[in-house]
């Protein structure tokens, strides 16, 4: 998985999911879609508006169980700076 992160002009956080065709055919780009969709969805809250993020599906996400994805996804955000580390998530 990929990051893209830019500030916007507008106070408003835009989340956009985009998955290639290297990452299979439309099954599996969907399961990867639908996958970061699910995974960031416990961040939205926590992440500051004034943010577009784009995130990019890559060839093994497709198989990814949705905690490891997750995981990623918080190490991604917490690496930009949009997620501190006191702001983690339990399991739950």
């Amino acid at each position: 998985m990929v990051v893209v992160i830019c500030s916007n002009e507008i106070d408003a956080l835009r989340i956009g999911v985009v998955a290639g065709r290297v990452v299979g055919k439309a099954v599996q780009r969907n399961r990867a879609k639908r996958l970061l969709r699910h995974a960031i969805q416990p961040y939205l809250t926590l992440i500051p508006s004034g943010w577009d993020i784009i995130l990019i599906a890559r060839r093994p996400l497709a198989e990814a169980a949705l905690q490891r994805v997750q995981d990623a996804l918080a190490i991604l955000l917490r690496r930009s700076k949009l997620l501190q580390e006191a702001h983690e998530l339990n399991n739950g």
